[in-house]
């Protein structure tokens, strides 16, 4: 009998696998009662789990997730309208600085910049409000989906 005790891992394996174990393992699992008494204990763990029911619930779990998804139509909102309508502006904004300062587009780059920093500033305008009607509009569909 060797004085040094099988490792868990080599217990384990043992227990579960015996098949796979190595020659020494085995050897020293029937000469030594320690060992031979932790492989019958982690056997008794083992049945003892199985044995243990799967838990149920006292209720229907997916009737109750289901009732979170909101499956009715959406209606829209007086916010929805002035996005679409807020993007109609900024389009007409745009198309009519173009259509107005066109003959000025060919002299874009030759000294006119009062007018070339208007129209850069009107777009920018438009993006960034369009940005943060995005930004607001995303965060009531949050705040809705939590029902806060």
């Amino acid at each position: 009998m060797k004085n040094k005790h099988l490792t868990d891992s080599e217990i384990q394996q043992f227990a579960f696998d015996k098949a796979e174990c190595k020659k020494e393992v085995v050897e020293h699992i029937s000469s030594c009662s320690l060992c031979k008494q932790r492989v019958e204990a982690y056997l008794l763990l083992s049945t003892s789990i199985k044995s243990i029911p799967d838990p149920a619930l006292g209720f229907d779990l997916s009737n109750r997730v289901m009732m979170q998804f909101d499956t009715t139509s959406k209606k829209k909102t007086l916010l929805d309208y002035f996005v679409y309508a807020f993007i109609i502006l900024s389009i007409t904004v745009v198309g009519f600085c173009i259509a107005y300062f066109s003959s000025v587009f060919i002299n874009w780059f030759k000294g006119n910049s009062t007018v070339s920093m208007a129209f850069l500033i009107c777009i920018a305008l438009s993006i960034l409000m369009i940005l943060i009607i995005d930004i607001m509009k995303s965060h009531s569909r949050k705040m809705k989906m939590l029902k806060f």
